[in-house]
């Protein structure tokens, strides 16, 4: 029974491990050292190698391979020892199974799958229990890897369960020693495994997916145990935040604390059980954790694991809002990395996920000219191959933009531009009909391009495809069209809608202004005015939507740039009804911000007099955090003169001293507007902006650094302080200070040599390709000041 007590150490390591507290006392042989390690107990290698020499190799190997950061050489080696077992070797299986999670951790599944298949063939030759029984573990271990690689994955449980049939009939009817092996343990590992198989199986079947579905099984004992762990993870994770509270500590480390540790020996109990449930819902929780308590802290690696362990959960909303705080806030080489990883497994199976697709589209910008090509060209083969066995809860526009907002990251960043117009256009074009939301996506995607490297006939092409298309791909066409220079588009006769007054306000923004009759004037005027006549009355009945555009934006849109002077009427009694939702407002809000000088006084005076409803009046709304004060009135009291700037300082100061960092991002996108568009700038806007440089948030740090920006010309008492600090959070690491930066360098004609010396600088190194382009956008318009004397 020496064979099933090296895989009891792997699936069942309590029943082998010795006792914690007595540590390595009674290491009594090679299995339980193996097991200790799955525990978070781990002899040094001097002493594996004086005590267990027979097995010190492996042993060793696999203690590197578990540690902090899994050794690439020790993985290598141990390939090297395990294709040298034999059919009779005891260790082949519970090793197999360790390295396959460890190289599933490193995204190397093709690795673990040669492995599986070599062991699983090596122990076909055998039928005797311990054997049937180490082939179903890694059936189970073979079908998780497939899963993750979106490969066809349901015969391995299927053939697992109907072998555990035979299992477990064997070993209620068989003799047990007591030692090396109980019964108990081995009842409860096949129940463990059955139950692992069930719960997987219904992943291909489940329309709701949860975690923790039902079963006609009870869940065994060893699962339990797990869960239990975990959750005393959760109960010394709040006391390590009490302590920080109380005496704060700095550092973070992983394995063989009390949080961390029972977090990763119940992932990875499900994990080397092949329980994809399960595992993806403590990879997630892990990630979580590692988040939280990496935040602020100098240990190197934490996001790239919190980055990989969503990704390979497939936990999309969590992924995606660590992947938007990851590239405001960096380490932007650990999303780098992870892109890579994803790139290095397309080249063996590629079958992109809706998680690898959002890795790629989020640092696609970060990649070298190569990597980036060779993922754009899986990217694109990905369009045509669909995960196998596996029920997606993923809108198929929302999965469609997620593969094509990555492509054309990649297509920007290999210099591949006209490869990416083509093949999406030969997409959209064999696409049998459009939807509204895929063409709103589509439109994102294209717009903002810039054509003029493009071949003349990829141009003229799309141009021809569009000019038809206006119907069918509305928003799409008129992206085209804008990005083009400009052309006719059909549409459908006599229909007007306020997507298509959106465009045409688009167009006249951006100089093409339209030649209406007075009639066609009198139907946009009618047909915004009706929509915001309609939102007030719903909001009167305590009715709240949100739809595709903005009415009283688009409203704002027609007054200023198209001089539909008629709607300021309805605007200005929109903007002032106090059950209206901010929701509804802020954008029309933000941008009269914008153009205080094309505000007829009238308005602003009705404005004026309706400000404290504004201010105070409506809920924010059930699409949209409720903060105080009003963040988009704020700005607009401020630039366009509504309050003093005494009452907008205390207006400011609540936004910047609030709790929530969505309260700090508004406060301090306030101090940029103000910077940018109120002449003369107000004493308190610049130290104000330079204190909120040192906030945690990289968009506050963003927005206040780009409020110095707007500022470096004003020659007042903190003149130096500001540009000196400039200096530094054009440094930071992240996107969002250095992007938010420079974009308030817009429209400066000149700038400090030590400024424009960091900025050319930014423009030949910085990692990220948007970051690169804004810095040589901002070269092109300015010029270096002589030395400051």
């Amino acid at each position: 029974m020496t064979s099933m007590r090296w895989l009891l150490a792997v699936l069942n390591p309590h029943s082998v491990a010795p006792d914690a507290a007595y540590y390595d006392a009674i290491y009594t042989d090679a299995p339980a050292v193996l097991a200790g390690m799955l525990v978070g107990e781990r002899l040094n290698e001097e002493d594996i190698a004086a005590k267990f020499s027979e097995h010190s190799d492996i042993l060793i190997e696999l203690r590197r391979m578990l540690g902090p950061a899994s050794n690439a050489s020790a993985i290598d080696r141990f390939e090297r020892l395990v294709y040298e077992f034999d059919a009779g070797d005891s260790r082949l299986a519970a090793s197999v199974l360790v390295a396959a999670v460890c190289l599933s951790d490193r995204d190397e599944q093709h690795r673990a799958l040669m492995l599986l298949d070599h062991a699983i063939s090596v122990l076909s030759r055998s039928d005797d229990f311990t054997a049937r029984l180490s082939r179903t573990a890694l059936l189970f271990q073979r079908a998780f890897r497939l899963w993750e690689m979106n490969e066809d994955w349901v015969n391995g449980f299927t053939e697992g369960l109907s072998a555990l049939d035979r299992l477990s009939d064997d070993a209620r009817s068989m003799e047990w020693e007591s030692f090396p092996v109980q019964s108990e343990s081995v009842i409860d590992l096949l129940d463990a495994l059955r139950w692992s198989g069930e719960i997987s199986l219904r992943m291909r079947d489940d329309i709701a997916f949860s975690d923790h579905p039902q079963t006609q099984m009870p869940v065994p004992t060893l699962t339990e145990h797990a869960t239990k762990l975990a959750t005393r993870g959760y109960a010394s994770f709040v006391d390590e935040l009490f302590r920080n509270t109380a005496a704060p500590q700095t550092g973070v480390s992983w394995r063989r604390d009390p949080i961390d540790t029972p977090f990763w020996e119940a992932l990875w109990h499900f994990e080397l059980l092949g329980n994809i449930r399960l595992a993806c819902l403590y990879r997630e929780r892990l990630a979580k954790l590692r988040l939280l308590r990496g935040q602020g802290a100098a240990v190197g690696g934490v996001y790239y694991d919190v980055i990989r362990l969503l990704r390979h959960a497939e936990r999309m909303k969590e992924l995606d809002q660590a992947l938007r705080y990851v590239r405001e806030n960096g380490p932007l080489a650990e999303l780098a990395e992870n892109a890579r990883r994803v790139i290095s497994r397309g080249r063996h199976f590629r079958r992109h996920g809706d998680a690898d697709l959002s890795v790629l589209r989020a640092g696609a910008s970060l990649l070298d000219v190569e990597s980036a090509a060779e993922g754009y060209e899986q990217v694109v083969a990905s369009l045509q191959l669909t995960p196998k066995d596996r029920r997606t809860f993923t809108h198929r526009s929302v999965r469609l933009e997620r593969l094509w907002s990555a492509a054309v990251g990649l297509a920007l960043t290999s210099n591949r531009l006209d490869h990416f117009l083509s093949d999406f256009l030969a997409h959209v074009s064999g696409l049998p009909q459009s939807d509204e939301l895929l063409d709103r996506s589509y439109a994102r995607i294209v717009h903002g391009l810039d054509w003029d490297g493009v071949p003349t006939g990829i141009q003229s092409t799309w141009r021809d495809w569009s000019q038809g298309q206006g119907v069918t791909w509305p928003q799409l066409s008129s992206a085209v069209s804008v990005a083009l220079g400009g052309f006719e588009v059909t549409s459908a006769a006599g229909e007007l809608t306020v997507g298509s007054i959106a465009q045409e306000v688009n167009d006249a923004m951006a100089g093409r202004l339209p030649t209406w009759s007075p009639s066609e004037v009198s139907a946009r005027r009618n047909l915004i005015s009706d929509r915001l006549a309609a939102i007030r009355q719903d909001a009167a009945n305590r009715s709240y939507a949100v739809g595709s555009f903005d009415p009283c934006d688009i409203a704002v849109g027609l007054a200023i740039y198209c001089d539909v002077s008629e709607l300021w009427s309805p605007i200005t009694s929109f903007l002032s009804d106090p059950l209206v939702a901010r929701q509804d407002k802020g954008a029309a809000l933000n941008r009269l911000s914008r153009a205080a000088g094309s505000i007829p006084q009238e308005v602003l005076d009705a404005l004026r007099e309706n400000y404290d409803i504004v201010l105070s009046g409506g809920f924010s709304g059930p699409f949209r955090a409720q903060v105080n004060p009003f963040p988009e009135a704020v700005r607009a009291a401020a630039v366009l003169g509504l309050r003093s700037l005494d009452e907008s300082l205390t207006d400011v100061s609540r936004l910047l001293s609030g709790s929530s960092p969505l309260a700090r991002i508004e406060g301090a996108r306030t101090l940029a507007t103000m910077a940018r568009f109120l002449q003369p700038i107000p004493d308190w806007v610049p130290a104000l902006a330079l204190q909120m440089t040192r906030d945690t948030s990289g968009q506050v740090k963003g927005y206040a650094s780009s409020a110095l920006a707007s500022m470096l010309a004003e020659r007042g008492p903190l003149h130096v302080s500001l540009k000196l600090r400039l200096l530094e959070m054009m440094g930071e690491d992240g996107m969002a200070s250095p992007l938010l930066t420079l974009g308030g360098m817009q429209g400066v004609d000149a700038l400090p040599g030590d400024v424009y010396e960091r900025i050319e600088s930014i423009a030949a190194r910085h990692l990220a390709r948007e970051v690169r382009s804004a810095a040589e956008a901002v070269l092109k318009s300015c010029v270096p000041l002589p030395a400051e004397g």
